[in-house]
């Protein structure tokens, strides 16, 4: 479980909802965001303690939530765009179990973050706030570079430092990578520096996986498994 207090979660939000100049829908949002962020670091962290080893962490910018069946780590979600069941393969080789739904359990889901972890492979978000068309004012997509890097400082300390110290205890070498070229170009200097002074060891360029809207899984697997 996160040592993020509810009072820390709801202080940062606040400062950035005041940044942005939407103070006065803080209240109604609140309740969706830390409801999300709860569930969602319980998932993470659960998965994390799964790695018996770990060998590469693809960044992705904040999880995908929405009615609660959506976030990637959820074993009985179905895959999504960031990283679906191909990606997998090209990393882990082919999944055989089925996609449907049995007995309300998603084996393919379960089989693909099984094998994942077996690989040592990790999902990192940078941002715990799962802001959302239809659920929050607030979307990643407005938002400009200065803005991301602003919300960046104002969580790294209180949320992000803390999931990368796990990370770095399991293995300081591992290596990084960004899904989005986008996230890589408005955080990525950001992100280099910070884990660079938590004491990840050849930390330099991070690069994006990111190509014609895809992930290129492929070159993952070639270049660090």
């Amino acid at each position: 479980m996160s040592k993020v207090s509810d009072d820390s979660f709801i202080s940062v939000l606040e400062k950035f909802y005041n940044y942005l100049g939407k103070s006065k829908y803080v209240d109604n949002d609140k309740v969706y965001l830390l409801h999300a962020f709860k569930g969602i670091e319980n998932l993470w962290i659960e998965n994390l303690k799964l790695l018996k080893k770990l060998n590469f962490v693809l960044i992705g910018e904040a999880p995908l939530y929405k009615d609660g069946k959506s976030y990637f780590y959820n074993p009985d979600s179905g895959a999504t765009n960031f990283f679906n069941y191909k990606n997998c393969e090209d990393i882990c080789g082919k999944l055989i179990s089925s996609s449907k739904l049995k007995n309300g359990q998603r084996l393919k889901k379960h089989e693909m973050l099984d094998k994942l972890c077996y690989k040592g492979f990790l999902i990192l978000d940078a941002f715990p706030f799962c802001f959302a068309d239809g659920y929050t004012i607030v979307n990643y997509r407005k938002l400009k570079k200065i803005d991301l890097v602003f919300l960046f400082n104002l969580i790294k300390c209180d949320f992000l430092v803390e999931k990368l110290t796990l990370i770095f205890h399991k293995n300081p070498n591992v290596k990084f990578g960004f899904r989005y070229s986008i996230n890589q170009k408005s955080i990525g200097e950001e992100f280099q520096k910070t884990v660079t002074e938590i004491g990840f060891k050849n930390i330099k360029n991070i690069p994006s996986f990111h190509e014609k809207r895809n992930l290129n899984s492929k070159l993952i697997e070639t270049k660090f498994f």
